[in-house]
């Protein structure tokens, strides 16, 4: 409104002129459906690597690694971010994937999503296993690679985190709907814990 313009603005602005006097309604001829919800695919028994990325580099506490043949640390998928920052993100997946790999007992590598293609073929391994990335670049190259694999004979497997897969089953009628299931989301976790909340992965 022009008084609220006046008002908040000290005055720069006054007299306000060329405001609508109402806000006609957009309207678009698309309709989007809801689409389910694709949580957990279950991964064989067999052998697999294991894909850490930025999206979570602590891949070890959300994807069962006792059948990795080799953990591998994708770098470089940050997308358009400073240089410093996408050097603290690469060490980040470099020293975590590491680390996996040690806990493992298994071969450990970090490259380029061009560096991980060039390896596949020489693996035996038939599934990719990873922390889902819901959006962003790296969820942008795990489409990439995931249409790559058909031709050798390998297929991705994203997981979601715990605290994904217990609060957006909720969210599909905005906040208040998620907000009224938070203690029984936090019971569920094991946050609640004698009036104190604590994130624990």
């Amino acid at each position: 409104r022009a008084d609220n313009i006046s008002k908040f603005t000290g005055g720069r602005f006054e007299p306000v002129i060329g405001l609508a006097s109402e806000a006609v309604a957009l309207r678009e001829e698309l309709v989007y459906e809801k689409l389910p919800l694709k949580l957990m695919a279950d991964a064989s028994p067999g052998p697999n690597l294991l894909l850490v990325t930025e999206e979570c580099c602590h891949a070890q506490k959300v994807v069962n690694i006792d059948n990795a043949e080799m953990v591998f640390g994708l770098l470089g998928t940050s997308g358009k971010v400073a240089k410093s920052v996408q050097d603290f993100r690469n060490r980040a997946v470099m020293e975590n994937s590491h680390q996996i790999a040690k806990i493992g007992g298994v071969p450990h590598r970090s490259g380029s999503f061009s560096d991980l293609l060039n390896l596949l073929p020489e693996l035996s391994v038939k599934e990719i296993l990873t922390v889902a990335a819901p959006v962003g670049p790296t969820q942008d190259m795990l489409q990439l690679l995931e249409k790559r694999l058909p031709e050798l004979d390998m297929r991705l497997i994203q997981h979601h985190r715990i605290f994904d897969r217990l609060t957006w089953p909720h969210g599909s009628a905005g906040f208040f709907k998620l907000k009224r299931k938070i203690p029984t989301i936090l019971e569920q976790l094991g946050l609640i814990d004698s009036g104190q909340s604590s994130l624990s992965w």
